[in-house]
């Protein structure tokens, strides 16, 4: 990582932690993902996720920068519960690499 990039690091991360609401934080964030190519962005978390599903929807926070009609279908309809990222997330706690979550992925080389 060169100095510069450390240095738009930290600017990125003291202006984040100086937001005082979720929309804030969530805009500087979609903002900085968008730089490296990410131009879509979900978020979701439950307490209350078990064995058998995530719980009420209604007990769960989810932020994205999708359109609303695309959003609230996704949700409401149980969709999110069928992509390849959120059952990958669901069993995984740290970062796939790219194609990792993709049903048609070819096995990574150990």
């Amino acid at each position: 990582m060169s100095v510069r990039s450390g240095d738009e690091m930290l600017d990125y991360l003291e202006r984040l932690l100086a937001t005082e609401d979720i929309r804030e934080t969530w805009r500087l964030h979609c903002a900085r993902m968008a730089a490296f190519g990410f131009d879509r962005m979900l978020y979701g978390f439950t307490r209350f996720r078990t064995a058998k599903g995530y719980g009420n929807l209604d007990d769960t926070l989810v932020l994205s920068n999708h359109a609303r009609a695309y959003l609230d279908e996704f949700i409401s309809s149980g969709m999110f519960s069928e992509a390849p990222m959120v059952k990958w997330a669901t069993e995984h706690v740290s970062a796939p690499a790219f194609g990792a979550a993709s049903p048609s992925a070819p096995p990574r080389a150990s």
